[in-house]
């Protein structure tokens, strides 16, 4: 995942403070809004890839970043299948 420099980082933990999804439709909704932000208006297939990929590299960074430690943490505790 491209980490962004901290003086952006500050601009955008900012503008995304207000945002706390309750559920995973309020969450879905969200990431919706962004990605249309992102594309504005009109897109081709390049921009629409894009943000596919960057959707595909936010879930490879969550699951390495929290559920594989997560399920290693259950693996410990419960044994291995």
């Amino acid at each position: 995942m491209p980490y962004i420099e901290r003086q952006k980082r500050v601009l955008f933990d900012a503008a995304l403070s207000g945002c706390k999804p309750k559920d995973v439709g309020e969450l879905t909704y969200c990431l919706y809004i962004l990605c249309m932000d992102y594309l504005h208006s009109g897109y081709r297939y390049h921009d629409l890839a894009e943000v596919a990929g960057a959707l595909t590299c936010t879930i490879q960074e969550l699951y390495r970043r929290k559920i594989a430690p997560y399920e290693n943490g259950k693996i410990e505790e419960n044994g291995d299948v």
